[in-house]
């Protein structure tokens, strides 16, 4: 990843047709399209978001024609007030280490540690894939959700949908053509997190603002990274 650079790009009209997100602002709200261009060869897992933030919607952006265009694009509702928002881009390093484990058979399977808490629901098999839900409020990390089959070798979910309340992240993950039988373990993995922000982003148009970058690890200073348990730990709640 690239350290980010401070030139701004000014355009005359959108890089793009339309992007298919669509967003309902309220009565005292009104929407603005942000759009990023990432160049990310070595695909890095990434995602980004604003702050203040809203009810949003992400699409692909493609031209007139109907080709993809390579940005990332989200319509999100801001106050009517707000002048002006942060962009944060947040991407894991280092490697994947395990935080917690489980067969996804029996019951809810639940686990406290320094790092956080952990919560499973028991696995499900749907059209011949696996389907696991896992909560956790592990914070200032990133996390993923991968299958060990009986033979050792790691998988990588095919689909994932998350939601977040709180300091809480739900996740359901799919692992297609790989049936319960086959599963030996599901794993919550996490790594470190790095952050890049774009702060003091004009909402208004003509309005110019001192847009600042800053970027670094993500958490409070002074504070030591989490310790991960050296195997993954599994707790039954019955």
């Amino acid at each position: 990843m690239r350290r980010p650079t401070r030139r701004l790009l000014r355009l005359a009209a959108a890089p793009y047709d339309n992007f298919g997100g669509r967003v309902r602002p309220n009565a005292d709200q009104t929407t603005r399209e942000i759009v990023l261009r990432i160049q990310n060869p070595h695909k890095v897992p990434l995602s980004w978001k604003t702050d203040p933030t809203g009810s949003a919607a992400a699409g692909t952006p493609r031209a007139a024609g109907g080709d993809r265009v390579p940005l990332s694009a989200r319509a999100t509702a801001f106050p009517r007030t707000q002048r002006s928002i942060t962009v944060r881009l947040d991407y894991g390093v280092g490697q994947w280490q395990n935080v917690h484990g489980t067969t996804g058979r029996g019951g809810p399977n639940a686990v406290g540690m320094a790092i956080g808490g952990v919560v499973a629901a028991p696995a499900i098999e749907k059209d011949g894939a696996s389907v696991i839900t896992m909560s956790h409020n592990i914070q200032e990390m990133h996390t993923r959700i991968v299958a060990i089959d009986t033979g050792g070798r790691e998988h990588t979910p095919d689909k994932t949908s998350s939601a977040g309340a709180a300091d809480f992240k739900q996740s359901t993950v799919t692992f297609s053509d790989l049936p319960l039988e086959r599963v030996k373990e599901f794993r919550l993995q996490a790594r470190p997190n790095r952050w890049v922000e774009f702060r003091h982003v004009s909402l208004k148009a003509g309005r110019k603002t001192g847009v600042q970058v800053a970027f670094g690890p993500r958490g409070k200073a002074g504070v030591a990274p989490p310790r991960f348990p050296r195997e993954p730990t599994s707790t039954h709640v019955r």
